[in-house]
């Protein structure tokens, strides 16, 4: 059976000693992906400004 059925993930994490570590790395994951999105959008509207 596995130890870790039914806990939180974020319990399972802390018991590893990596829940600091997979935050960081997913908030900083999460920042590049909307920085991304919002280099898009602004070339995209570049795009459109120069084609008028």
């Amino acid at each position: 059976m596995n130890k870790y059925e039914g806990d939180n993930f974020e319990d399972f994490l802390k018991e590893e000693g990596i829940y600091e570590e997979v935050t960081e790395r997913a908030l900083k994951r999460l920042l590049i992906l909307q920085l991304g999105d919002i280099v898009r959008v602004l070339i995209q509207q570049k795009q459109r400004t120069n084609l008028q």
